[in-house]
């Protein structure tokens, strides 16, 4: 497809999520059939008022694991190891549970059975200036030694290739494989193997950047947003930074099936376990990548990314050369609805067409500062991850966390009702809400209510 007047739908439903988010910068890339469609946002420093552009790099974060597996799957390919192999063959570890190793296969699918340690997070906590987080891990084996530690204190549950638990860790001892087998510093093997090879010249790993490359500054969000420090630590699992016009390279590669991907591709989009957030419904964990399967009778191969201020999300209809890359300079409205309703875009000219991205439209419209009759009762709906979290303006009632029974159309966003429940002593406490336009009503227990403004 040509991209052009179809998108502009899709331009003001982002323009709108990053004003209502308060999101500094934010870049899109698009590919369709070859042709490839930029689109930049707002700023990459605020304190210099520079610009987005296609060029500006943002952290990747996790999209790196899919590097890693692909690093991984490159050595097998040169039969230099198989993903069925355990660690300890290539490392100086002692990394078992039950006398059955963890093997490749187990840390590419976060099937080790260690339920996540959070070195990242506390890291990464530390350095946002949360003085109970303190982890100064700047080399790849601290993560190594953390994650023994972890073992030898039975922080497991169940053998390895049982449960999916989503494990940093896992990929940092990849990279260190990686390191391992190929005789070179995983960096190095990455940028030659993969990066080069794909003529993605300006995507580089965090502390070692060119000087003079346009980088966007990562915020933490807040009013106003606050910039933070990156740590240079994280590597395998999420050390990557990269901007739209490389990312759109390697999605094409994927799902072109191109060099240096070929049939690595098909191996990292086989559905190995499935994830514990169902979404659409039916994703699966591949190798380093997420697979959504059903979406507008396609499957969707991707992953998200974050590392402190930065966020990241790509996704790919494998075989089909459809994707679509997106990245920020900080947290707010979710890179992966940006993305679904952007590949909704060029499949059907809809952003609104998922059930994500209209989950979170219902409940952006029902949230707000709500009066009974004549203010004797005052409430507050605000969004509190994926629900609404209900409070009484200085009233003895409890809080409530309300979740829509159903999704409503786009459509009947304009007039509509919505059903919404709350767990209640072992059941459930029914609440409803019903607009027109910009006025919004509902019923919580025994108050009607009008939406009187915003928060």
């Amino acid at each position: 497809m040509q991209f052009g007047r179809e998108l502009r739908r899709l331009e003001s439903f982002i323009l709108d999520k990053i004003s209502k988010y308060r999101m500094p910068g934010l870049s899109l890339g698009l590919l369709s059939n070859g042709d490839r469609w930029i689109r930049t946002f707002g700023y990459s420093n605020l304190e210099t008022g520079s610009p987005v552009r296609g060029e500006t790099l943002f952290g990747i974060g996790s999209i790196t694991k899919s590097f890693t597996a692909l690093a991984i799957l490159i050595l097998a390919r040169e039969g230099l190891l198989s993903p069925q192999d355990p660690v300890e063959d290539y490392i100086d570890t002692s990394l078992s549970i039950d006398s059955e190793p963890i093997r490749i296969h187990h840390l590419l699918t976060h099937t080790s059975g260690i339920p996540a340690t959070g070195y990242a997070e506390s890291l990464l906590r530390g350095f946002f200036g949360a003085k109970e987080y303190w982890k100064p891990y700047s080399n790849p084996r601290d993560a190594l030694l953390y994650l023994e530690k972890a073992v030898r204190e039975g922080w497991y549950l169940g053998k390895p290739g049982q449960r999916f638990f989503y494990l940093n860790e896992g990929y940092v001892v990849l990279g260190l494989i990686v390191e391992a087998v190929s005789g070179e510093p995983y960096r190095s093997f990455v940028r030659e193997k993969i990066l080069r090879e794909l003529g993605m010249n300006h995507t580089c790993f965090l502390g070692g950047c060119p000087d003079g490359l346009d980088m966007a500054t990562p915020y933490a969000p807040g009013s106003p947003p606050r910039s933070v420090t990156i740590p240079s630590g994280i590597e395998a699992d999420g050390g990557l930074l990269s901007n739209v016009v490389d990312m759109l390279k390697y999605v094409e590669a994927l799902s072109t099936r191109s060099e240096p991907v070929m049939d690595s591709a098909e191996i990292m989009e086989r559905a190995y376990v499935k994830v514990p957030w169902q979404v659409l419904g039916g994703e699966s964990y591949g190798y380093g990548l997420l697979l959504i399967p059903g979406f507008d009778g396609k499957m969707i191969a991707g992953h998200g990314g974050s590392v402190l201020g930065y966020t990241a999300w790509m996704g790919y209809i494998p075989r089909e050369g459809i994707g679509v890359v997106v990245m920020s300079n900080t947290t707010g409205y979710p890179l992966m609805l940006i993305g679904l309703a952007s590949l909704s875009s060029i499949m059907n000219g809809d952003p609104y067409s998922p059930a994500p991205v209209r989950y979170l439209e219902l409940l952006e419209k029902l949230e707000g500062y709500y009066e009974g009759f004549e203010g004797s009762v005052k409430y507050r709906l605000r969004i509190v991850g994926s629900a609404l979290l209900a409070e009484q303006v200085g009233g003895f009632a409890g809080q409530l966390i309300l979740v829509p029974d159903e999704i409503p159309e786009y459509d009947d966003l304009s007039r509509g009702s919505v059903r919404l429940w709350s767990p209640y002593l072992g059941g459930r406490m029914i609440a409803e809400f019903w607009w027109s336009g910009d006025r919004v009503e509902g019923m919580i227990d025994r108050y009607r209510l009008v939406k009187k403004g915003g928060l």
